[in-house]
């Protein structure tokens, strides 16, 4: 469902993707590529069909595929780890240097702010109540 955390991530991780290639005027069609994890793939693809229908997301058609891989294998993935590790400390309070290297690098990151969450919660409450 859209109230299970790993929405919120997933939905962040597509965004961000979205969200570079409008900066950065990419128009090609993007494969994106998860690491495998028997429940969080399961529901994947729900969940990225149900991104692909929001109206707020208007260059959605550039998503063509979903796939998963073991991140044991697969390096881009491991970095994914890597990052997510280092951007979960910086929220923490840590003060990292190897996130710190990453400074001035073009990309988007996409935190979620606790208004962010609310008006995410709230919107749910209202498809829920058929109000949407």
């Amino acid at each position: 469902t859209r109230r299970s955390p790993f929405w919120c991530c997933f939905l962040s991780s597509i965004s961000a993707v979205l969200a570079y290639c409008e900066k950065w005027g990419i128009a090609d069609d993007i494969a994106l590529v998860f690491d495998e994890n028997s429940e969080s793939s399961q529901h994947a693809k729900g969940y990225y069909s149900s991104f692909k229908d929001l109206p707020e997301v208007h260059n959605s058609y550039q998503l063509v595929s979903l796939s998963f891989a073991d991140d044991k294998k697969i390096k881009p993935l491991q970095a994914a780890d890597w990052l997510a590790y280092e951007i979960n400390k910086y929220h923490r309070g840590f003060e990292r240097k190897s996130l710190l290297a990453l400074e001035g690098i073009d990309g988007v990151f996409v935190t979620w702010t606790r208004e962010m969450l609310e008006r995410y919660a709230a919107s749910l409450r209202r498809l829920e109540q058929g109000e949407a």
